[in-house]
């Protein structure tokens, strides 16, 4: 299947689940549509009462978008603002778990989607805390709208832009008060994504924690940046792993209809990407298994899936979910 021809969908019969947050809410992944920019805005930003995840770490979100406090006795750690309208809601949920808006000292970013820093200058507007990013999602911040190179470019929606925004370097350090936080850059969504790591404790038990970023590149329609068309990608699929069984701590979980659920559906390019690599590697174990451990050569992976996959007859330029 070349450049020419329909573009191939792959029909996977596996799951790959990102696990975000030490599997506590994987709902961050979440990413734009080839629809309406803003078609689930009002889905995405019901209200969700915050919770513990584990020690010093709460999620403070709207619904369908992560927002992460990680607290200290001087000064707090938030990731992400998610869309412009949550801002209020963050801070109000910040404020009903006991804390301040005032005492959050740092605000830091996965990537420059509308989804996922929309809200970040409002909330910088109401903490005065610091704004740090990776140097291509600071120049985005820094100007506001949409950034060039952005594999959402076309048809994406522009952020407001945020004040002094400062740079940090891959694997840097930055420290609030207790709080030790790494930034690991992980692009791929966009240019400049980043995942973050720290540690977080109750009493004795201490916990990683992990908060990745997507990698998936795909969502505008059209060619890739150097004119080519990808030959192979999967759909978005729907039933990601919302909320754990945990009675005691996701008690309250409920599906997009309001129905309580530990799984929340919902579908875009953000989950793309795992269904092919996820496919790629089952290829690839397989061969091994068969051939005494040699590793099939990437063009012998590209030609078995590309000859197994099933032509849903779309437009070669149509990209996305």
């Amino acid at each position: 299947m070349g450049q020419d021809s329909t573009r191939a969908f792959v029909t996977m019969k596996f799951l790959c689940l990102c696990l975000l947050l030490c599997f506590y809410y994987p709902a961050f992944c979440l990413g734009q549509t080839r629809t309406t920019p803003c078609a689930r805005c009002v889905q995405w930003n019901r209200p969700q009462k915050p919770f513990r995840i584990w020690g010093n770490t709460f999620y403070v979100g709207p619904h369908g978008l992560s927002s992460i406090l990680i607290t200290s006795d001087h000064g707090h750690v938030l990731i992400d603002g998610a869309l412009p309208g949550s801002a209020k809601q963050i801070a109000a949920n910040i404020q009903s778990l006991g804390f301040r808006i005032a005492d959050v000292k740092l605000i830091l970013n996965s990537h420059v989607h509308f989804d996922h820093a929309g809200g970040i200058a409002e909330l910088q507007r109401m903490s005065g805390a610091r704004v740090e990013a990776s140097e291509w999602s600071a120049k985005v911040l820094s100007n506001g709208g949409i950034g060039k190179g952005d594999p959402q470019f076309a048809g994406g929606t522009p952020i407001p832009p945020v004040a002094n925004v400062q740079r940090f370097r891959d694997g840097e350090q930055i420290r609030v008060g207790e709080i030790v936080i790494t930034a690991h850059l992980t692009p791929g969504h966009t240019p400049g994504g980043t995942t973050w790591t720290w540690k977080s404790c109750e009493g004795a038990a201490c916990r990683n924690m992990v908060y990745a970023d997507s990698l998936a590149p795909i969502s505008s329609d059209g060619v890739t940046a150097r004119g080519r068309v990808p030959d192979l990608v999967a759909p978005g699929q729907d039933g990601w792993a919302v909320c754990t069984p945990d009675p005691v701590r996701f008690a309250n979980c409920t599906n997009f209809n309001n129905q309580p659920s530990p799984i929340e559906d919902f579908g875009g390019t953000s989950e793309s990407s795992p269904f092919v690599a996820g496919g790629a590697a089952l290829v690839i174990e397989a061969y091994k298994s068969a051939h005494g451990g040699v590793r099939p050569a990437p063009a012998l992976v590209k030609q078995i899936l590309t000859s197994t996959a099933t032509d849903l007859g779309l437009p070669a330029t149509q990209q996305g979910s």
